[in-house]
């Protein structure tokens, strides 16, 4: 979630990460914590600091490319959640500045195609999907 993405990025920055579909965490939602209202919110700050840490002169091209893969994965699920909350000129303003990492092109492509339905019904998909938590 939003801390969790910053210490995500931060561990990505510092070892090789590799991008995985399985639970390796069991996170406890606080009603005190940034997450309390929604699990994932587009705008959070987290975001903006993936480009300071993408700019450290002292990572190693490896630790780039690892922060890159992660910081495309975190953007492909801000462009569907701009989406979700009807921000579609966002959506497509964040689509587009994002290289596609490997491994990365089917959910790219995938997250491509939602711009073509209703933002509305784009919403219902993910309600469906995430059993009504967006």
């Amino acid at each position: 979630r939003g801390h969790r993405l910053g210490l995500t990025l931060r561990i990505a920055a510092a070892a090789p990460a590799v991008l995985c579909a399985r639970r390796t965490v069991l996170y406890n939602k606080a009603q005190s914590t940034a997450t309390r209202v929604q699990s994932f919110a587009p705008d959070w700050y987290f975001f903006e600091e993936a480009g300071a840490l993408a700019e450290d002169p002292a990572l190693t091209p490896e630790r780039r490319a690892s922060l890159a893969r992660v910081m495309a994965w975190f953007e492909m699920r801000r462009v569907r959640h701009y989406l979700i909350d009807g921000r579609r000129r966002e959506a497509w303003a964040a689509f587009c500045r994002r290289d596609v990492a490997p491994g990365l092109a089917g959910d790219w492509l995938l997250t491509g195609l939602l711009f073509l339905l209703p933002c509305a019904l784009v919403r219902r998909i993910f309600l469906f999907r995430w059993r009504n938590k967006a």
